[in-house]
């Protein structure tokens, strides 16, 4: 079973043009702090926005994240991120959020992902 990201308490950012700053709880032990990701519509594969994952070191597992998603278009509402398939050998997430919406996120460097 592949592990999953919850964002909650989705808090909106005045910085942040038509985006959210997130606050999430990770299952999953990256080898890299932060992960980029492109979000991509899920009929089309058009790319609409881009964000970050920030690892918090709390001393998990497991460890908490900071999230913060850039929208290309407007986009109101929770999100959320779950992720849905890791592969270990180039160290790539894949995730999808609820709507119709994915997004695919993947670590800087080439340490993969471990623990899963």
């Amino acid at each position: 079973m592949a592990p999953s990201i919850t964002i909650v308490d989705p808090v909106a950012d005045s910085t942040v043009v038509n985006g959210f700053a997130m606050r999430g709880t990770a299952t999953f032990y990256p080898s890299d702090a932060d992960l980029e990701y492109r979000v991509l519509r899920r009929d089309t594969g058009a790319q609409i926005g881009a964000g970050f994952f920030f690892l918090q070191n709390n001393g998990g597992p497991p460890f908490n994240w900071s999230v913060q998603i850039f929208f290309d278009a407007s986009y109101s509402g929770p999100i959320q991120v779950e992720v849905t398939d890791i592969d270990r050998s180039s160290g790539a997430v894949y995730a999808r959020t609820a709507g119709n919406y994915t997004a695919q996120a993947t670590g800087q460097g080439s340490g993969g992902v471990c623990g899963v």
